[in-house]
Formats: C-alpha cells, structure tokens, sequence
C-alpha cells in the first residue's frame, strides 16, 4: 500500500512539473492548456494505434511500445499489475515520465532565459 501511495504521489508532482514545464516552453496559457489536453487525451489512443501495428508487423515488442506515450506511461508507473497486456514493468514508466518532465524543465529553462533579460 505504500508503494502505491508513493508512486501516485510521484505521478501528481510529474505532471505538475510536467505542466509547468509545458507552460514555459508555451507562452500562451490557452495554447499550454489546449496542448496539455491533446497530449494527455492523445496519450490513450497509442494503445489501439499500436495494437494495429502489431496487426501488420507482427513483433511482440510493438504491444509495449505504448508506454512512450506520457499518460500511459504514468498508468504503467502506478498501477500495481499490469496496466495492459504486454505492459513493461512500473519502473520503465516512470523513467519515461521523467524523461519527458526533464525534457520539458530544461527546454523551459532555456527558453525562459533566452526571453527574459537579467
């Protein structure tokens, strides 16, 4: 039960992060609040999408692959079984959440200093 809790407690402050990363990258809210829905409502349509290239190709792999998807990863990091048939392990999730928060934190970093003058 702790582990749940910490891990969920690890997925809110990703994406606030992750959200604040977003809003520094784009400068207008409505913009940052329309891209935030998109990725995250987008996120759940990877698994059909992969589901079907799995269909064509027909590796094994491509039934994982959603979890590059942010909101899907963030589902695999907190769920305590499988988040869906093929899924990776909860650690890989939460690897590539960070990775997308980091990437977001940094490019908001560098942005926010290329406009602002100090």
């Amino acid at each position: 039960m702790t582990r749940s809790v910490l891990l969920n407690l690890l997925g809110f402050v990703a994406w606030g992060v992750f959200g604040l990363g977003l809003g520094a990258v784009l400068r207008s809210q409505t913009g940052s609040l329309f891209a935030a829905i998109a990725v995250y409502a987008g996120s759940f349509g990877a698994e059909p999408l992969f589901s079907e290239l799995h269909n064509l190709f027909h590796q094994d792999w491509i039934l994982a692959a959603p979890v590059i998807a942010p909101a899907v990863a963030s589902e695999v990091m907190t769920t305590s079984g499988p988040a869906f048939p093929y899924a990776p392990s909860g650690w890989v999730g939460g690897v590539i959440m960070t990775g997308y928060t980091l990437a977001l934190v940094i490019a908001g970093i560098a942005l926010t200093k290329r406009r602002d003058v100090i």
